[in-house]
């Protein structure tokens, strides 16, 4: 099967910023895709290009077979895009706006109407589907501008912050949505901050650090590269708090050791604490118990947390830090 997207050695600068830097990108029909990285990594950039507001400076790309620098009206029929600060006619009721594009897609009259209608009542905007967009909240806005997207029934969609503004309660609409477009066989790129919306939903995602993919895979399988740093938690008596901290930061296995302040936990019981501290793996912590033993403290219980593609987003990116500061000490 032919993937939907393609794109390779993808470039784009701006000055001297690498905005994107030789991606290599496929997506399938059907799949979902998420683009993680902080400001500035390149996932908006990725989106425009992918969608045609924006000219490569180098590399291929394909949309359903098309080039949206040059067959940007055929890639438009195909793809819905949602872009993070999303603009509108502020003069325009939504029911207008959306009818106007409705008819710039060439849908014909009664079916826009349909259409529009459909779309207003499922982003739960009817009640204020004429007043005019100025009046919008933040969250409305990003509401509406879903539903702009979907318009012309695209099987392609990609959304740049789709939950942004979004109560807890709307965005968990756009998450369920998200799981229905995928069982639709429609093909998403979602870019997000929300890295537990990314782990719900996404078939795969690639984390971006300057305009490059450093870790692409499914979240579960990400996560597991991360199966030996794990963050593990003592529990022991309180008043040996202080032997316990000694013990454990003298470990070469153990970083990050703290006291866990958070003293309402249901796993403390009564005259007890909790250290925290991350570990490489399960001998280390075997290590650490035999350690803490022989130094007169018990070990009351010992929890290690499963990896999240959240642990896998940061320490990704902190790798990343740490290789610009190696460069920029080098040169």
């Amino acid at each position: 099967m032919h993937p939907v997207i393609k794109t390779r050695g993808l470039q784009r600068h701006f000055a001297t910023v690498h905005a994107v830097n030789h991606l290599d990108l496929e997506i399938a029909s059907g799949e979902v895709v998420g683009l993680l990285g902080h400001n500035g990594a390149g996932k908006t950039t990725t989106i425009r290009l992918l969608a045609g507001l924006l000219k490569r400076d180098g590399g291929s790309v394909r949309v359903a077979g098309f080039d949206p620098a040059v067959d940007g009206v055929e890639v438009r029929r195909r793809v819905g895009v949602s872009t993070e600060t999303p603009a509108f006619d502020d003069r325009l009721t939504a029911r207008e706006g959306l009818r106007l594009f409705a008819a710039m897609h060439g849908l014909p009259p009664g079916e826009d109407r349909r259409r529009v209608d459909d779309l207003l009542h499922h982003f739960d905007l009817h009640g204020a589907a004429d007043r005019r967009v100025a009046g919008y909240s933040k969250g409305m806005r990003q509401r509406l501008a879903i539903a702009r997207a979907m318009l012309h029934d695209p099987r392609i969609l990609l959304l740049d912050e789709p939950a942004s503004g979004l109560d807890p309660m709307a965005a968990r609409g756009v998450l369920e949505q998200l799981r229905a477009w995928r069982g639709e066989g429609r093909s998403v790129v979602l870019c997000t901050h929300d890295l537990r919306q990314a782990q719900a939903v996404c078939d795969r995602v690639l984390v971006l650090e300057h305009g490059r993919v450093v870790a692409e895979g499914a979240p579960h399988d990400l996560a597991a590269h991360l199966e030996g740093a794990r963050r593990t938690v003592l529990q022991i008596p309180a008043a040996d708090v202080e032997t316990a901290l000694l013990v454990l930061r003298r470990r070469t296995d153990w970083r990050d050791v703290a006291r866990d302040e958070d003293v309402t936990h249901p796993a403390v019981a009564a005259g007890d604490a909790r250290i925290e501290g991350v570990v490489e793996d399960s001998d280390a912590v075997a290590g650490a118990v035999r350690g803490l033993v022989s130094a007169g403290v018990a070990v009351h219980g010992v929890e290690r947390s499963t990896p999240t593609l959240e642990d896998v987003y940061f320490a990704l990116h902190e790798a990343s830090r740490d290789s610009g500061r190696r460069e920029q000490v080098e040169a």
